[in-house]
């Protein structure tokens, strides 16, 4: 089997590192074929010379062939089987590897035009970011920073033990409040090209040229519930959905505008118009702001970038969320209360993704 991985074939040398892995598998395997089919040939005229021998002995004897003769050629005919058997095993071999590496090739030629792009990706809470990061990583041609945590740059603590699992020990590396010449080197090292980022924008976001941005944005009540159950289950807490509305949303951070404070890196409560606008200035500037809702049509565009989209799975789907567990209608009113910058923002770009549809 070839040994050269796709992530690897993307180098200046691709091309003819790969054919020769590719010329030196085929030549071992059509050897092994060649060298099976010569032994075949050999085990047949030995068992026809046998059998002449036989006929020859029983022609001049004139008497039945004795059992060793039957023993000597039920042998023959046995290992004939047996090389049969190998020269088919050792063609499908050869065929299987063909068709393997013209997949490869494929694969190769779709990704290397690509190969030297670099993707930004603003992770916003509960927006399908995990299944986003999980498709990106199943590209040849994506690369995360190391060490990462569900695409983010991490910081290790190198003091703990090595037996302390790092999902216990990992922090976010907060490249975001870097100043705007130490963000550009980070985001343009040649270690990754895939940045994943689930913190904020910060105050000294820019766009680079060589960088695609895009995000994911969800209804903020969906993406307001969604965040409530993912944190009852991970704090594994008895309390309804309509009691931390009623009680506690009004003075939680990730109940308040949260796809707000992700792109601008402040909480603000309400509406509050000029973070709105700010706000959507930014994500303004991106290349793609994909809506949740329609996640699998909205990456449709990324086969342009090389991206295989047939492993599009939702990674995070929260099973055994009680159907009884939704809002009231004074439980909505408030989300809707509390919300009404993000959905200033939802609704702009659902509205934009709607006036592109239709040119």
């Amino acid at each position: 089997m070839l040994v050269l991985r796709l992530s690897d074939a993307l180098g200046l040398e691709a091309d003819f590192l790969l054919s020769l892995e590719e010329n030196a598998e085929l030549t071992r395997l059509q050897t092994h074929h060649d060298r099976i089919e010569f032994g075949l040939d050999h085990a047949r005229k030995k068992l026809e010379e046998e059998k002449q021998r036989q006929t020859s002995i029983q022609q001049g004897r004139e008497f039945s062939p004795s059992a060793g003769a039957d023993d000597e050629l039920a042998k023959r005919q046995a290992h004939l089987d047996r090389v049969e058997l190998g020269l088919k095993n050792a063609k499908k071999k050869l065929e299987d590897e063909k068709q393997r590496q013209s997949s490869v090739r494929a694969q190769l030629s779709r990704v290397t035009p690509h190969k030297k792009l670099r993707f930004y990706f603003l992770h916003i809470k509960k927006c399908a970011g995990t299944t986003l990061i999980g498709l990106a990583g199943k590209q040849a041609h994506v690369t995360f920073h190391h060490p990462h945590a569900n695409g983010n740059p991490i910081i290790e603590d190198t003091d703990l033990s090595e037996n302390t699992k790092l999902s216990n020990t990992a922090k976010f590396y907060p490249f975001w409040n870097l100043d705007k010449p130490e963000q550009r080197d980070f985001l343009r090292k040649n270690t990754h090209n895939f940045i994943a980022n689930e913190g904020h924008l910060g105050k000294n976001f820019e766009t680079l040229d060589e960088m695609i941005y895009f995000t994911i944005l969800r209804n903020p009540i969906k993406r307001t519930i969604s965040h409530f159950h993912h944190t009852k289950h991970l704090n594994s807490f008895e309390e309804t959905l309509n009691s931390f509305v009623l009680t506690r949303a009004s003075k939680t951070k990730w109940a308040n505008n949260f796809m707000i404070f992700q792109i601008m890196g402040v909480t603000v409560r309400e509406y509050d118009k000029e973070a709105t606008d700010a706000a959507i200035s930014r994500l303004d500037m991106f290349d793609h702001v994909l809506l949740q809702e329609y996640l699998a049509d909205d990456l449709d565009y990324f086969k342009n970038y090389g991206w295989d989209l047939s492993e599009l799975k939702n990674r995070n789907v929260r099973s055994g969320v009680s159907n009884r567990d939704v809002p009231s209608d004074e439980a909505l009113k408030l989300l809707t209360h509390l919300n009404q910058s993000d959905a200033k923002l939802y609704d702009y770009f659902l509205n934009k993704r709607a006036r592109i549809s239709e040119v």
